[in-house]
């Protein structure tokens, strides 16, 4: 599944720890500006879910 991220930069790097506790993340895009808001930024990250049977 890809996802879009919209944030500061600080506010996408928490959000990717995040899914990356629950979600394998395979890639992610360069961070763009988005239109408007120059503090905020844009990127997507390609997710797939985890082996369930190896959490514990």
């Amino acid at each position: 599944m890809r996802i879009r991220l919209d944030g500061t930069r600080s506010e996408i790097s928490y959000a990717l720890y995040q899914l990356r506790k629950i979600f394998r993340v395979t890639s992610v895009s360069n961070p763009h500006p988005n239109r408007g808001r120059r503090s905020d930024f844009r990127l997507y990250a390609q997710i797939n879910p985890r082996d369930m049977r190896t959490w514990r």
